[in-house]
């Protein structure tokens, strides 16, 4: 991990080979990427304010997260179920 990863964290899912911390690398100030992954529960902006959009079903919960900030984004792990279409924006 380095200062210019965003990370997303998941439950880890050692059946479905799914794992608990997704790393991608800002190359620059601005930029937007959206995925899907399921069960995400954690944000870490690292060197980059992120704007983040999650939707799961009819739910939609958007987080501001500072520069060189972790955010939960969900309040229980049971929380984290389904899955999310996740949209990250870095805004500097």
């Amino acid at each position: 991990m380095n200062a210019s990863q965003i990370r997303v964290y998941a439950y880890e899912d050692a059946a479905t080979k799914r794992k608990p911390m997704y790393c991608l690398n800002v190359g620059s100030q601005t930029g937007r990427v959206t995925f899907e992954l399921d069960r995400v529960f954690a944000l870490d902006a690292g060197a980059h304010p992120v704007n983040a959009k999650l939707v799961s079903g009819a739910t939609t919960t958007n987080a501001i997260v500072p520069k060189n900030s972790y955010v939960r984004v969900v309040d229980k792990p049971l929380d984290a179920t389904g899955h999310v279409v996740v949209e990250l924006r870095v805004t500097g």
